[in-house]
């Protein structure tokens, strides 16, 4: 053999070393105990996973019967599952009580290129968790429900017809499927057509009472596949009849990618024997075609990180820069990452290889054009037949979306927390699911107290049925503005609230619930309060000042005038016409501020009443202006409450004096009708209408009538028809007695 040839055997070797290596740290990865059997059952390979559980170095387990192990006898034991797969030539398992343990033993069968059986795969699990769950299951179902919410793996609990009775959230967050999806889809369509016929076997099995282990592929809502083993066991009701599915699956992706792996690490082994160099070439180039078509960075380099092996074509789209700098400069991918990062990467990948610890790291890195790039790098040493680390093999994953979509969410969270303004959200059964501080400061309830409460916990008895219109809108797509009402603290206080509800939507655009903005207004109210009260106290003070004073003082004129009048009458002097036209004036005066002191201080009002004074107030209206009034009040009684009566009437003063001065109409009607729980005060006319834009910016005194309103809890609604006139209605809950 040239030198030459020498060469490149050599390289093939040294390669096929390397690519061994890689295999043999994968198949040690395995966290179940694995090992690979002749046709005579003796073992050829075992991982670490075997010696931990059998309690024996590797070399004490080559060579030897896999029932001299694993069971410590001379011959295979009653139900070996290698000598039933002889038989059926598929797979079998059996279930096998070890130190206190209990673990699964499953036997694959490995055939050569010829179809020929030559041994099996021999894979024992750890099952001493669900044997244990299964236990508790039979005990407590409750308790059973509790684990299966919180367990990695898939639970579900189906009857005889395959309709789902439950199914955990874990099923959810792996395959991103939603409840509701999963409840209206046919099972059959989430998986795979190809296992199909042996589920349906299985299924059938269970129905007839046998119990079943199967593996299989489930499809996720964004259309990749998992792997899956499926334990199903049948459940019997008092009569002994299978009546319930119970079946617990387990993500065995990563585990069926390391069998493939042993797999074709076996069928590697069995071509190189034949043609070792081609092999080699055929399994480098998929290995590259592989990586160089992830959209991870695969990276292979020494074990000091001095000299890059291989790094796959995707660090270039990742970090910016060629794949041929990265082999020039070994440190640039570290040079590339951000300053603040690059202490905590040192430390993770450079001086924990000396430890078992994984190569682990997320950090930023900055490209040629100054952006920034999230990266999660894992990297895992690779070592040499006496343990030594000559290699480190890794793969960087671009988090850049993920870290953003974290940090959009913590902001969010800061600025609802930083909020002074209460938010919380709802269900659309009215039970509350979320609650912040602010909301907590407002109603005193904090959110272990809130959550799961039904939102009539905030709610005044007399303001429940707003609950309900709530709902309604909200399921229509519609959301509430600024709606001022009442709520409740904890301490039993009632406070004035402006509420903006809005719908809230799920990643189908199904309204699932609601969020709640709520604005403490009680300050605001009670100024309000205030400032119509003083207003009203100035109104009265400023009423019996202008009939007490300024009028005394108009009658005296008026008087004199009329002295005058008389005395000038006997003499027939010339300026009798202007005497008489000066008493007229003084007449008219005199009953001007009478009126306006009425209007200011309805003296009517204290002595009759909300009822005596709205039928004085008709009369007044008819008299200061061209228009006919008329007031009915029926069998209404006076009110209790001063203030509300006060309000009543001060809407109605509004309402009657802006109709008789803009509505062009002929006619006022005033009245006031009672029933066993409501008040309502109407104001009509037959003008003109006040037009939309009018009612839009509160024009002719409606604000202060909504004010008003407010203020005592009533509702006001003004409707206008064009030349049919405008209705104001004033509707009030009577006080409970």
């Amino acid at each position: 053999m040239n030198r030459g040839a020498k060469k490149t055997a050599h390289s093939s070797l040294h390669q096929e070393s390397d690519l061994k290596h890689v295999l043999r740290r994968a198949f040690d990865s395995v966290e179940d105990a694995v090992w690979v059997l002749d046709a005579d059952q003796c073992i050829q390979h075992s991982n670490k996973a075997a010696t931990a559980i059998f309690g024996k170095p590797t070399e004490k387990i080559l060579g030897h019967p896999c029932w001299k192990i694993a069971h410590h006898t001379n011959h295979p034991v009653p139900g070996c599952p290698f000598q039933r797969m002889k038989c059926s030539r598929e797979r079998e398992s059996m279930d096998l009580e070890l130190n206190g343990h209990w673990y699964e033993v499953v036997v694959d069968p490995l055939w050569d290129t010829r179809g020929k059986l030559i041994g099996a795969i021999h894979r024992v699990s750890d099952i001493t968790e669900r044997r244990r769950v299964e236990e508790a299951l039979r005990e407590s179902e409750e308790r059973y429900r509790l684990l299966a919410d919180h367990t990695e793996d898939f639970v579900s609990l189906n009857d005889t017809k395959g309709h789902h009775l439950y199914v955990s959230p874990s099923f959810y967050r792996r395959t991103g499927w939603l409840p509701d999806e999963v409840a209206r889809m046919d099972w059959r369509k989430r998986l795979h057509p190809d296992d199909l016929p042996q589920i349906e076997k299985a299924r059938n099995a269970n129905i007839a009472g046998t119990p079943t282990t199967i593996e299989h592929r489930v499809r996720c809502k964004d259309g990749s596949w998992i792997w899956v083993e499926t334990h199903c066991k049948p459940l019997r009701d008092e009569q002994g009849r299978v009546y319930r599915l119970l079946t617990w699956s387990r993500d065995i992706t990563e585990r069926r990618q390391a069998q493939e792996a042993l797999r074709q690490l076996n069928a590697t082994l069995e071509q190189r024997v034949a043609e070792r160099t081609e092999a080699l070439r055929e399994s480098e180039e998929r290995f590259r075609q592989m990586a160089e078509n992830v959209q991870e960075v695969f990276w292979l380099a020494d074990a000091d990180l001095r000299k890059m092996l291989y790094v796959s074509p995707a660090f270039e789209r990742l970090w910016g820069r060629s794949c041929e700098s990265l082999y020039e400069n070994p440190r640039l991918w570290f040079d590339a990452i951000h300053p603040d990062d690059r202490h905590r990467v040192q430390v993770a990948f450079l001086h924990k290889r000396t430890t078992e610890a994984p190569l682990e790291a997320e950090y930023r890195i900055v490209r040629p054009d100054g952006s920034l790039r999230w990266v999660r790098d894992l990297g895992s040493l690779i070592r040499d037949a006496s343990g030594k680390p000559y290699r480190v093999a890794g793969v960087a994953r671009d988090i850049t979306e993920r870290k953003e979509a974290e940090l959009a969410k913590a902001r969010l969270a800061a600025i609802v927390e930083s909020s002074n303004d209460a938010i919380s959200a709802m269900d659309l059964k009215g039970i509350i699911t979320d609650w912040t501080q602010s909301a907590g400061r407002l109603y005193g309830y904090t959110a272990a107290e809130a959550i799961g409460q039904p939102i009539s916990l905030i709610v005044p008895p007399d303001k429940r049925d707003e609950i309900a219109m709530f709902l309604e809108k909200l399921k229509r797509g519609e959301r509430i503005v600024a709606y001022e009402t009442e709520r409740i603290h904890k301490d039993g206080r009632r406070l004035q609230v402006s509420l903006t509800i809005s719908p809230i939507r799920d990643a189908t655009g199904q309204i699932v619930g609601s969020s709640a903005i709520a604005r403490d207004i009680t300050e605001r109210k009670r100024l309000q309060a205030e400032i119509l009260r003083i207003s009203e106290t100035e109104r009265q003070h400023f009423g019996r000042d202008l009939h007490d004073g300024l009028g005394q003082q108009l009658v005296a004129i008026s008087l004199l005038a009329d002295s005058l009048q008389n005395t000038l009458n006997v003499g027939k002097v010339p300026e009798l016409a202007q005497v008489n036209k000066l008493a007229a004036y003084a007449r008219a005066a005199v009953e001007a501020s009478h009126d306006l002191a009425r209007t200011l201080y309805p003296t009517s009002l204290q002595l009759g009443g909300l009822p005596t004074a709205l039928t004085e107030l008709a009369r007044q209206v008819q008299e200061m202006f061209p228009i006919r009034c008329h007031c009915h009040t029926g069998k209404t009684g006076r009110l209790d409450d001063a203030n509300l009566e006060r309000q009543l009437y001060r809407i109605a003063q509004e309402a009657a004096f802006n109709a008789a001065k803009h509505s062009r109409g002929l006619n006022i009607w005033i009245s006031l009708r009672e029933s066993k729980h409501w008040l309502t005060l109407i104001i009509k006319d037959d003008g003109v209408g006040i037009s939309e834009a009018s009612l839009a910016v509160h024009d002719l005194g409606l604000n202060i009538m909504k004010y008003r309103a407010e203020l005592i809890g009533a509702i006001l609604t003004v409707n206008a028809t064009p030349g049919q006139g405008t209705t104001v209605t004033c509707k009030l809950r009577k006080p409970s007695p």
